[in-house]
């Protein structure tokens, strides 16, 4: 990729956050959640589909694909708490859907003044490992449950809502690329324990895995569910049956909550597909086993 084709690929605009902001003002006049008309689609959405062809159902229902930016449609409406405000998946912090949603453009552009800055120095860089270096620098306030450098920042992955939360940058950034798993100690951290290893609120880190502090049931099903959309996607080393079964754990510790079924629900009118562990939680099981190659997006 030329430096000439990175400057002009389409980022978050002025224009994008009117649209956003114009979105977060009809979610405030919308039913944040409805169990009856949910349950129909729901139901309307598996029909007769056998639990042993749901990776085909959500990935053939996955009509509508959009590229990563959270602002637009993750932070004016999936996202939102019944309260109306957005809740870091890692943390109890919360922000008005507003403030992520101008902090995304001051990131955005920030990011166009150091590409520009980079991409026209005297010595050659490649483009695309200028754009991730800067990518890296100046995150979104969003945290990929899957990391992007798991599927190289592919798209339909990277804008798949389904596996994005809001989050702040801290926490985003003190996981890093790591995969979920569990401690023995978390969440008292051993005699000794760096202080880096345990970062305020947003879990424990270490030994290449992460420990969420908070809502490990719904970061699992996100998990699980891109698992089941991109079979074959994650390395095996990356998830290896042991650290599938701590998310089924996790899962099954921590019901669904209206919040997962709002963004659900959300999700599916803006993409086309649903997530099957938070529409039949019962059958995680039935449905892990299945979570493997071939397959990609």
């Amino acid at each position: 990729m030329s430096a000439a084709d990175v400057l002009q690929m389409p980022g978050l605009t002025a224009a994008d956050v009117a649209a956003s902001l114009a979105k977060l003002a009809e979610a405030r006049e919308r039913v944040y959640y409805d169990a009856d008309a949910d349950a129909a689609a729901a139901d309307s959405y598996y029909g007769e589909v056998a639990p042993e062809q749901f990776a085909d159902l959500v990935t053939r229902t996955h009509v509508r694909k959009s590229a990563y930016k959270p602002a637009r449609e993750l932070y004016p409406w999936v996202d939102l708490q019944p309260t109306g405000k957005l809740r870091s998946l890692y943390t109890s912090h919360e922000w008005d859907p507003e403030e992520l949603i101008r902090a995304d453009l001051a990131i955005a552009e920030a990011r166009v003044q150091e590409l520009t800055s980079r991409l026209g120095a005297p010595e050659a860089r490649d483009a695309s490992e200028v754009l991730r270096e800067v990518e890296d620098a100046l995150p979104f306030n969003c945290e990929h449950v899957v990391p992007q450098s798991w599927f190289t920042r592919r798209e339909p992955m990277r804008g798949d809502l389904h596996h994005l939360f809001a989050c702040e940058t801290r926490c985003n950034g003190f996981r890093g690329n790591t995969p979920y798993d569990e401690f023995e100690d978390f969440p008292e951290p051993a005699a000794g324990l760096a202080r880096d290893v345990v970062r305020d609120d947003c879990g424990k880190s270490g030994a290449n895995r992460f420990e969420p502090a908070h809502r490990k049931g719904p970061a699992a099903r996100a998990v699980l569910y891109f698992l089941l959309r991109y079979p074959g996607l994650v390395d095996a080393g990356e998830m290896p049956p042991e650290r599938k079964r701590v998310l089924v754990a996790w899962h099954e510790e921590e019901p669904v909550t209206e919040w997962e079924r709002h963004r659900n629900a959300a999700i599916s009118e803006r993409q086309g597909n649903r997530n099957p562990f938070i529409d039949h939680p019962e059958l995680a099981r039935r449905l892990v086993p299945l979570l493997g190659p071939p397959g990609g997006p």
